[in-house]
């Protein structure tokens, strides 16, 4: 139906056209557009290939000059068939009209319709249409103003103060700023420097007026610029923003910033709330008298306070970030990884179970530990919290009393001395290092110093030796500790107190063993290696334990004599007793004679002659003088 209407327009060929045809064809090809030329009936005249491409009509239709079958072709690719229809019908019920409209393809393509009469000799006798594909061009030109529409939607509606600043001034800014600033209108804003709406001076003490500008050419330097800034409202109140600046190249000599501001009242207040809590925190965690860190799912150290670190003998900077094994000795951090890994890996908990501590330079300590998994909210273990509490003083404490108790028990079941300083060794070593000890005994009779129990790296055995101008003879001489490095050693020597024999130490401790106010010896610990083995509390420890050690000595030493004497006694008494048998049967020996010679005289005396008388006389006188001189010796 709408064919038959196209053909049933009344235009009658008055005039040759094929003059003005001829005059197009040099031209119709080099143009950009599509073009048709058609007579008043509508008839295909002339055509150029754009034309034929940008519609996609076969040639043989063009070249038929089938208007019908053209007109089927065009109107199957529009999207809007029947408006392009009634302007054709409009056009040619007004032959001398002139029409611009834009035809939109069903496959996207957008294309500007022009058509125009074509006049001979002021009658019109034709038209010419022209098609130009403008579909990039509207494309872009969409897009650009979906693209400013979007600008300015987020433009308006940001939350954020959005300000465009041109020549180090505001032209432009959205409502939230007015908002922002309490200002009626974004005109009282525009054409103001940011130093106009900023208190005279920034909290660093810079003008504003001169660190605005400076960094506003921050920004147009590194091409955006962010910091920190304090503005004011209308109303006097200042408040603090986050300042986002930058640089847009408008064309080849104009830049503008575009600038964005966030109000950080509540972030700042929010800050400030939890440095506060966080510092208050940290003040607790550090006035606790126990130790308390934190270590991530990496087994490192994120968080320690005051005693923890008093404890471990480093500052924070050495221990933060670190592990065990970059902490402890290796034996130590070995045993702490095996409880972490444990926890971590686990989510098993540790709840107060003593530890032994050695540190890096050979002290010992003992803390009561807790550790517990630290979850976040989605069940992950984060890490872990420990907490120790140091028992040391209260386990030395127990173990000095065992140690006393241990080398007491042993005054009595040792089967002698240097069983007894095997005793005192084990038991000190429970206090400090013992790797290098010696216990020497003074014979001041002698003037000879014993070693009766060395233990030494060096000096395997240690032989007795005169009591000469060593540190051992320093201890006894003064009867005090001496607690010597190489410094306290060199003084010594310098002010003629010692000649120093044997392997230097690093560092040597020795307390005297004190009887009734004599230093009756000494016992010696060392370290030839490291001087912070032993200090004041080792030494205070020692003196402590050797007012003990002295007197089970001596006592030992006592029963041991006593031994030795009841020995000695009971050796005398059966020699006492083998002499007296001696000595009995030597003195009843003569006595069988002179009971006989007395006898005689005594029964038989009137009987016997004078002579008789005088020899038994002298025999009995000659063997009482004997037996006389026997009890004498």
């Amino acid at each position: 139906m709408k064919t038959k209407k196209f053909n049933e327009v009344p235009i009658k060929t008055e005039y040759e056209l094929e003059k003005t045809i001829s005059l197009l064809k040099a031209t119709i090809e080099s143009t950009n557009d599509g073009l048709l030329v058609v007579d008043k009936a509508g008839k295909i005249l002339q055509y150029n290939n754009k034309f034929a491409n940008m519609w996609n009509i076969p040639a043989d239709i063009l070249a038929s000059g089938d208007d019908e079958n053209l007109l089927k072709y065009v109107l199957d690719q529009l999207k809007y068939p029947d408006e392009f229809l009634s302007k054709v019908v409009e056009l040619y019920a007004k032959p001398e009209a002139i029409s611009f409209d834009t035809l939109e393809f069903k496959d996207g393509k957008i294309v500007e319709r022009y058509s125009q009469p074509q006049w001979i000799k002021g009658e019109p006798v034709g038209r010419v249409w022209s098609f130009l594909d403008v579909t990039s061009q509207k494309l872009s030109s969409k897009a650009l103003k979906e693209s400013e529409r979007k600008y300015r939607d987020l433009f308006e509606k940001s939350d954020d103060a959005i300000l465009i600043i041109d020549g180090g001034k505001f032209v432009d800014c959205n409502q939230a700023t007015v908002r922002m600033l309490l200002y009626n209108s974004k005109e009282e804003l525009l054409n103001t420097h940011p130093s106009e709406l900023s208190p005279e001076y920034q909290p660093d003490g810079r003008p504003s007026l001169v660190k605005a500008d400076e960094m506003m050419n921050l920004a147009l330097s590194k091409g955006s610029h962010r910091f920190e800034w304090i503005h004011k409202k209308s109303n006097g109140e200042l408040f603090p923003v986050e300042v986002l600046l930058t640089a847009i190249t408008v064309d080849e000599i104009k830049v503008i910033i575009h600038t964005v501001w966030r109000d950080i009242t509540e972030r700042k207040r929010a800050d400030e709330t939890i440095q506060k809590e966080r510092a208050l925190l940290r003040t607790i965690i550090n006035c606790l008298p126990e130790s308390v860190y934190v270590k991530d799912n990496n087994y490192r150290k994120i968080l320690t306070n005051r005693i923890d670190l008093e404890n471990i003998g480093l500052s924070r900077e050495e221990v933060i970030g670190k592990t065990d094994f970059e902490i402890h000795p290796k034996e130590v951090a070995d045993a702490i990884f095996k409880d972490d890994k444990m926890i971590i890996e686990n989510g098993i908990s540790i709840i107060n179970r003593e530890d032994e501590i050695l540190s890096k330079d050979g002290k010992k300590s003992w803390w009561l530990t807790s550790k517990l998994p630290l979850i976040n909210e989605a069940g992950e273990i984060t890490g872990l919290l420990g907490v120790r509490n140091n028992i040391t003083i209260r386990k030395k404490a127990e173990l000095i009393r065992e140690a006393i108790y241990e080398i007491s028990e042993a005054a009595h079941n040792s089967t002698d001395m240097y069983s007894l300083y095997v005793v005192i060794h084990n038991a000190i070593s429970k206090l400090m290092s013992t790797k290098n000890i010696f216990i020497a005994i003074y014979n001041e009779a002698s003037g000879m110093i014993d070693f009766p129990y060395s233990l030494d790296e060096y000096d395997s055995v240690r032989s007795t030796r005169k009591y000469g101008k060593g540190l051992t003879e320093y201890v006894l001489r003064t009867g005090k500790a001496v607690l010597a490095d190489s410094d306290v050693v060199e003084v010594l020597k310098a002010e003629g107190e010692i000649v120093q024999s044997g392997a230097p130490s690093a560092i040597w401790l020795g307390v005297p063993l004190i009887i009734g106010g004599k230093a009756i010896g000494a016992i010696v610990v060392q370290d030839y290696h490291t001087e912070n083995t032993y200090g004041e509390e080792e030494k205070q420890l020692l003196l402590f334990v050797s007012e003990q050690i002295a007197q089970v000595i001596e006592r030992k030493r006592s029963l041991e004599e006593i031994k030795k004497y009841s020995q000695e006694l009971s050796e005398l008494n059966q020699t006492k007793d083998k002499f007296f048998s001696i000595i009995a049967h030597d003195l009843r020996s003569p006595f069988h004679g002179l009971l006989a010679t007395s006898g005689i005289l005594a029964s038989d005396i009137d009987e016997l002659t004078k002579d008789e008388i005088r020899n038994f006389s002298k025999n009995l006188n000659y063997s009482l003088q004997k037996q006389f001189e026997l009890v004498n010796d």
